[in-house]
Order: structure tokens, then sequence, then C-alpha cells
């Protein structure tokens, strides 16, 4: 599983996320992609507890199994701009048959900080 997503920390009201997250079939070792419907999309907290659905994301009919990274074959799911709660630590993807849901395979959201700082001079003269 990989992604490319843009966050913008907004404090204690959460953070904005964007951008796009790729899986191949079979990312459960639990259930044979042969037997799952498709894929839930789900933001969790640091628990594991699924906090807001994203999406859902049908099974392929004939999956291409690529070892290639993020290869154009797997499976993707496009975030637009939306608000994650401040507590969201992850995005799972689930994998379900009617209404069961399976084990999920978790991606850890995960913020950089980029610190800057400023030096000033101040010359006195006389």
């Amino acid at each position: 599983m990989c992604a490319t997503l843009y966050a913008q920390d907004w404090g204690r009201s959460g953070f904005s996320l964007s951008g796009e997250v790729r899986w191949g079939p079979g990312i459960s070792c639990e259930i044979e992609e042969s037997l799952v419907d498709g894929y839930q999309v789900w933001l969790v907290n640091d628990c594991g507890e699924q906090m807001v659905l994203l999406g859902t994301v049908a099974k392929q009919q004939d999956p291409q199994l690529s070892a290639n990274c993020c290869d154009e074959s797997w499976y993707s799911f496009y975030l637009g701009l939306l608000t994650a709660p401040s507590d969201a630590a992850s995005i799972a993807i689930v994998p379900f048959r009617g209404s069961q849901l399976y084990l999920p395979s978790f991606l850890p959201i995960t913020q950089r900080t980029i610190a800057t700082s400023t030096t000033t001079t101040t010359i006195a003269s006389n």
C-alpha cells in the first residue's frame, strides 16, 4: 500500500487531507481477493477505531498482479480536499464481502512540521 497525500495541520479543529491511496490485490491476509466484493477506505484513530468512511472501491474483475509499488493496475482511491479530525491517525483499507468486514490494513498518516528559525542582529551605534 502506498499514498501520495498532502496534509495541512489546522490545530485542534483537525487537518486538511488530499491525495491518492493505492493498494494491490490481496492486501488482506485474512481473505482471498477472489472472495471480496470490494474495499472500504476509512480514517481511523490510534486505536484503529473507524472514524470516517471516506468511500468504497469495487473489486476489479480481472486484477493484475504486479510487484511494482503503486503500479497503475493497483486499486486507487482519490481524496478530494477534506477536513480530517485531529485524532485521525491512519487510513484503513477494509476488505468486505456483503456486510462482512475483514481485518484492515493500515497506512499511518505522518505529519511533518517544518521548523524555521529567524536570527536578528542588532547593531548599536553611539
